[in-house]
């Protein structure tokens, strides 16, 4: 590769480095220099947001992470400026695009930061610690990939899980605790978030 030299010599690209390595008056050639990522990872970016979540009975997800499960709680609007509502939603770069926008989710509680994890088991738990800023491999028990519901709906969302294939977050019936569910229609209501974004 090679780029005509205009100006200080050095150039930098998003999820690239390139090294210079021979240089005359009219020319630079360079190389792309290997920054130690992994074929398949994630990368935290800039962006986070915090926000509620909702599901399709209009409920506000809570973190309990002593009991270690997130629910779903019946809230008025002052119940639901509690910071256990109040979650962050964590953007992530993907190496492997294409299944949707990687995210991760965090929730602050009596000034400590947990994140949001599926186990083996499929339910939802919660670790003390902010987001990880690289992720290595294709899987992971803390990332989710964010997918429109249904077109024209720009705040209502389905998350699959890459480390299970074909589940994503929804609300269990009975309990209404935040779990994977294995979701072959396309459209379970189940599966139907609102990410509503806070100030």
């Amino acid at each position: 590769m090679c780029a005509r030299a205009e100006g200080p010599v050095g150039l930098e690209m998003d999820d690239c480095c390139l090294m210079i390595v021979e240089h005359d008056d009219d020319f630079i050639y360079v190389e792309e220099e290997n920054k130690g990522l992994d074929s398949d990872a994630w990368r935290l970016g800039d962006k986070s947001f915090s926000c509620l979540i909702r599901n399709y009975f209009n409920d506000i997800l809570e973190a309990s992470p002593e009991n270690s499960c997130a629910q779903f709680q019946d809230l008025t609007a002052t119940q639901s400026q509690k910071d256990r509502c109040k979650f962050k939603r964590h953007l992530y770069k993907d190496t492997n695009p294409g299944s949707g926008l990687s995210v991760s989710f965090s929730v602050q509680v009596e000034s400590k930061t947990y994140h949001m994890y599926c186990t083996k088991d499929k339910s939802i738990q919660f670790r003390e610690g902010g987001p990880l800023k690289s992720i290595p491999g294709n899987t992971s028990d803390i990332i989710f990939y964010q997918q429109a519901f249904s077109v024209g709906k720009s705040d209502i969302f389905k998350f699959r899980s890459p480390l299970f294939n074909g589940c994503y977050l929804a609300c269990e019936s009975g309990s209404n605790r935040l779990y994977l569910k294995e979701a072959a229609d396309q459209v379970d209501e189940a599966c139907q978030l609102t990410v509503e974004n806070l100030p």
